[in-house]
């Protein structure tokens, strides 16, 4: 399951067993529904596991069930979708984590089964594997966000790292989590301040970026 705030201030909740993407606003009260349930539309089936928006609000959804993206308008109707199983390029195994880079207009995959991160444009295409520094393999990548100024930060649950990429720059800073940390399984935040969800231990890990240099908070 997953929570992003998205367009109008509305919180965004993936339900990866009911099949759905509700959105709230902060009474509680339910404004939306992904995929659109109106009477005459086609609803399409969803595994949703992370989602992410478009500088246009359309929303993206990591769709485990069919390994694939699933991306719906800002009314909750269908677009498109891309990829399929398999380990070739634009294929998935148990996507578990999606960026949208508005400024560079990149969607970025965690493709948690391949052990590794895929780049593609906003229509889906297929653009890259992402380059990780030398000596740096990926065990199991999940839980991707990218700041305002073009960061990409994802954990790698089963290392106990996070990652920290200035996407500029291609510079990479690797974090070890703490040695208590268990399965970190998402990371989002507000600019200067994530949080880390310790899947293991039930409880959130809270960071601050600045400069380039990250700061872990004392629990």
């Amino acid at each position: 399951m997953d929570l992003v705030f998205g367009p109008k201030g509305l919180l965004y909740v993936a339900d990866l067993y009911k099949g759905r993407v509700f959105a709230f606003d902060l009474n509680g009260k339910l404004h939306k529904i992904y995929p659109s349930t109106a009477p005459g539309e086609e609803v399409t089936a969803i595994s949703p596991t992370a989602i992410a928006f478009d500088k246009k609000g359309n929303l993206y959804v990591t769709d485990v069930g069919r390994q694939r993206v699933a991306v719906f308008d800002p009314a909750g109707r269908f677009l498109f979708s891309f990829g399929q199983e398999g380990t070739g390029k634009g294929e998935f195994l148990f996507p578990n984590g999606i960026a949208v880079d508005t400024a560079g207009n990149k969607v970025y995959v965690a493709d948690t089964n391949n052990l590794r991160i895929q780049v593609f444009n906003e229509k889906g295409k297929f653009e890259t594997v992402f380059p990780m520094p030398q000596g740096i393999r990926l065990s199991a990548p999940r839980g991707l966000t990218i700041t305002g100024k073009r960061e990409l930060l994802f954990v790698d649950t089963l290392a106990n790292q996070m990652y920290f990429i200035n996407l500029k720059s291609r510079t990479t800073n690797v974090v070890e989590l703490s040695a208590g940390m268990a399965f970190p399984n998402d990371i989002t935040g507000n600019g200067r301040k994530f949080f880390v969800a310790d899947r293991g231990n039930k409880r959130l890990i809270s960071f601050t970026i600045n400069s380039g240099e990250v700061k872990k908070h004392e629990e």
